[in-house]
């Protein structure tokens, strides 16, 4: 009865994750664009701390998912 709840939260953390990672390779896109640091250094600056932010986020919900992950390999050992 406890594993369930476990393996929901799991799934949760690893779509949150992969929810971030697209957002991250989209701000990527932006930054590559030729000539944005040049044409445009406001938005390259507000991208590199949109960049960060995903990143810190990424890094929280793959803490969060390994947390979840012990819980739930603790609760199927017994």
């Amino acid at each position: 009865e406890a594993i369930k709840p476990l393996k929901l939260e799991v799934r949760k953390w690893e779509k949150e994750a992969e929810r971030l990672r697209a957002i991250l390779a989209t701000i990527d896109k932006g930054l590559a664009a030729p000539g944005l640091y040049e044409k445009d250094p406001k938005t390259a600056t507000e991208l590199q701390i949109k960049r960060a932010r995903a990143e810190d986020l990424i890094e929280a919900a793959e803490m969060n998912w390994l947390d979840a992950m012990e819980r739930l390999e603790a609760a199927e050992a017994g």
